[in-house]
């Protein structure tokens, strides 16, 4: 779910970020594990389960990913999960035919009946080296108000932002205002579904993390000859 193409419109903003690792986030958040997918580069296997260094891939996503977010759902797709270390979290099914912005389509839709909070982090199942901290940083580095009279409410100014690093575009490491709830179910009607375009058409901020983490932060492991080569290379 990355690209290596360079950000160019002009409503999306890219920027260095200046983090304090010691900086909590700035507003309190959700989170959402896309778990969805038909994993058609891993021969059809639910790579959310393959297993790395001994734990399923998800499980990496929702305890480390997610670990600082208010609440962690998993949007499902088609599959049910029944494993006992996932039984604590909300699941979030969709018919798992219109790609990960289904998932985040129903993570919004959940969002926008929780009167306490914003913003939604949404991050793939399949990057076992994502920092912990990854969208806590974003909120801290994007242009993001908090009003101090409401410090669980943010600014509408900015609809989403999402990780930049080592001049690759993940855009599915990224956080959704609940106001970008209209414009996601417009693009699924019109079944424009890849991220990069939704995200075109909100207020975005691309947040450039590459001199916070190390170079394999964000590497997705979504075909079996990179799980080979990740076992092999013990990245």
């Amino acid at each position: 779910m990355s690209r290596n193409t360079p950000h160019t419109e002009s409503h999306t903003t890219t920027q260095q970020a200046s983090i304090n690792r010691q900086q909590p986030a700035a507003v309190p958040f959700a989170g959402l594990v896309l778990a969805g997918g038909q994993s058609t580069r891993m021969g059809l296997q639910n790579k959310a389960l393959i297993e790395y260094d001994g734990q399923p891939l998800l499980q990496y996503s929702l305890q480390k990913g997610l670990a600082c977010a208010s609440t962690t759902l998993i949007s499902t797709g088609p599959h049910i999960y029944k494993h006992p270390f996932l039984a604590s979290y909300v699941h979030l099914p969709d018919n798992g035919t219109q790609g990960p912005l289904a998932g985040i389509h129903q993570g919004l839709l959940w969002l926008a009946e929780q009167l306490h909070l914003e913003w939604l982090a949404v991050i793939p199942c399949d990057t076992p080296w994502v920092p912990s901290d990854w969208a806590g940083q974003l909120l801290n580095a994007g242009r993001i108000s908090v009003n101090p009279d409401r410090p669980n409410a943010s600014s509408y100014a900015t609809q989403a932002l999402y990780v930049v690093h080592h001049n690759r575009h993940h855009y599915a490491h990224s956080l959704w205002h609940r106001n970008s709830l209209h414009t996601v179910q417009q693009a699924l009607q019109s079944r424009q579904r890849a991220l990069k375009q939704v995200l075109q058409k909100l207020n975005t901020q691309a947040i450039d993390l590459t001199d916070h983490y190390p170079k394999d932060s964000f590497t997705n492991i979504n075909t079996l000859d990179t799980l080979k080569a990740c076992y092999k290379n013990k990245v």
